[in-house]
């Protein structure tokens, strides 16, 4: 894995053998993924899965040329949506931390609420069934719904968008918002409404511990 992954950041044209051994690679991490999801089936939680295509994962390695596919937690993953607040996020966490920690590897937790990317937050799992990596993304209903959103712009405003480069035409008009606004004003308005999603589920966090201690 480690070679084949500095071929395919090389930027060269992708041999035949390497997509062949590409796709056997990827259905390594689909059986994984599959007892994973099983897995998050029997806690009570219904996951979204996808193992990253080929052209995104080739996108990844050629942007981050440091990158080993080998190490690469996300190439398999499974999405969950918590209804509820931080505080039933951390026991969702907990829970599935629980699951997996008779693995080969014992899972490990990125908050990135605490350290947001590019103003993304949510909680990730990164457990090894079978010594294989595949990324739990555990979020609230309203850490989705705004990474939604920056998916969708990523979309029509260029994939730079969810890495931190910004939108392609940054001072390009944004079709559809407010007239004048550029999306890079846009951009900068969706960076402020994460931070305050964090402040308000940090503060319904503490009311709703408060609740359960009274």
């Amino acid at each position: 894995m480690k070679k084949l992954g500095e071929r395919l950041a090389r930027g060269a044209r992708i041999s035949e053998a390497d997509y062949q051994l590409l796709e056997r690679v990827a259905d390594a991490y689909q059986a994984e993924l599959d007892q994973v999801e099983q897995a998050l089936r029997r806690l009570g939680f219904q996951a979204t899965t996808r193992v990253k295509t080929t052209g995104t994962l080739v996108d990844k390695l050629r942007r981050d040329t440091t990158l080993k596919l080998n190490m690469i937690h996300d190439l398999a993953g499974a999405r969950i949506v918590i209804d509820g607040g931080r505080l039933e996020q951390d026991r969702a966490v907990k829970r599935i931390v629980g699951e997996f920690e008779r693995c080969p590897k014992a899972p490990a937790v990125k908050d990135r609420r605490t350290t947001p990317s590019f103003g993304y937050r949510a909680v990730h799992v990164i457990v090894f069934p079978e010594g294989i990596p595949v990324e739990i993304q555990v979020r609230t209903k309203l850490q989705d719904g705004w990474a939604q959103i920056v998916e969708k712009l990523g979309d029509r405003w260029g994939r730079g968008l969810r890495y931190g480069s910004g939108p392609d035409l940054p001072d390009e008009p944004a079709v559809g918002f407010e007239e004048g606004i550029t999306r890079t004003e846009v951009v900068d308005i969706l960076l402020k409404v994460s931070d305050l999603i964090n402040s308000f589920e940090s503060v319904a966090q503490q009311e709703a511990l408060l609740r359960e201690e009274i």
